[in-house]
């Protein structure tokens, strides 16, 4: 999934005057604002949002349901650990001259929010720190955890948050500076059940 910035508002351009230009040329071009400015280089941006990692997971632990037999992704009581899988996660910066003015755009990962599916939400200031095999059991994640209940099967929706620095130079100077968060969503199911200890042979 990419998220685009087109899908917020973006200041509309002044209608072009109906009269010639001096000299008898075509119609007068419009001038750009520096928010304007601001707003189509913000626009012809995306950013793909990652996706959620959760774990450890079933490939690695070997779960299933009592219930149905099938894999799960985890146990009730058991530290899950959350964190970004994926998609844009580096600082970058961005810089464009449109109309005569310079729009520079700093652009840098400011955390997660995780909605839990459960009715639980939660943020974490930082992109989440990956589980690993040979991990401890049952050791929580240091930066973005969550522990279910309930047996059932979850969405969990991971929201990633960009913080936006911009700059436009109109010739004479800074004419526009601000800051700003956009942010992007991707999801994925959560099988959750009680433990069921599979021997083989």
């Amino acid at each position: 999934m990419r998220y685009s910035p087109t899908s917020e508002c973006v200041s509309a351009l002044p209608e072009a005057p109906s009269g010639q230009a001096a000299g008898g040329g075509g119609q007068v071009k419009p001038k750009l604002t520096a928010e304007q400015a601001y707003q189509q280089v913000k626009a012809s941006l995306s950013f793909d949002a990652p996706a959620p990692g959760v774990g450890p997971d079933h490939s690695n632990n070997h779960l299933r349901s009592e219930v149905t037999g099938k894999p799960l992704d985890s146990v009730v009581g058991y530290p899950l650990w959350f964190w970004a899988v994926g998609g844009d996660q580096k600082a970058k910066q961005v810089s464009k001259s449109l109309a005569g003015m310079k729009v520079a755009l700093s652009l840098r990962p400011a955390g997660l929010t995780v909605d839990a599916g459960d009715g639980t939400r939660f943020t974490c200031s930082s992109m989440g720190t990956p589980w690993r095999r040979g991990m401890k059991p049952a050791t929580p994640s240091p930066t973005c955890g969550h522990i279910y209940q309930k047996v059932g099967t979850y969405r969990v929706s991971m929201t990633t948050r960009w913080s936006v620095h911009y700059e436009v130079d109109d010739g004479s100077g800074t004419a526009l500076s601000g800051d700003e968060v956009v942010s992007g969503t991707r999801s994925r199911l959560l099988r959750i059940g009680e433990l069921q200890v599979v021997v083989d042979g």
